[in-house]
């Protein structure tokens, strides 16, 4: 048996997730009826170790799935979310005119 490296375990989200920025909020897209229990965004600069948002053991329901995110630009970017029981995992990264761009493995 293989143990993971606790609730941000990035191998256990394997589903590739989404998201849009709304200002200075991050939203991951939802619809009625779903619940987001769980959300950590981090970034290269510290590499991955430190969450820049983080929230466990919550139910956000539709359309309360965004969170304030302070990014910082150039870095890469890694959101890990539960919605509905199922985990998601989005790459993505900041340039330095502030764009964000999804990366898909």
């Amino acid at each position: 048996m293989t143990a993971g490296c606790g609730p941000g375990d990035k191998l256990a989200f394997h589903h590739p997730g989404d998201l849009h920025v709304v200002g200075h909020y991050l939203c991951i897209p939802s619809s009625p009826g779903d619940h987001l229990s769980y959300y950590l965004l981090s970034y290269s600069a510290d590499q991955y170790q430190s969450p820049l948002a983080y929230e466990d053991n919550i139910d956000r329901k539709y359309p309360d799935t965004c969170f304030i995110a302070n990014v910082k630009k150039p870095a890469d970017y890694n959101l890990l979310y539960i919605i509905n029981g199922m985990k998601y995992r989005v790459d993505f990264v900041v340039n330095e005119e502030g764009d964000l761009k999804i990366i898909r493995r």
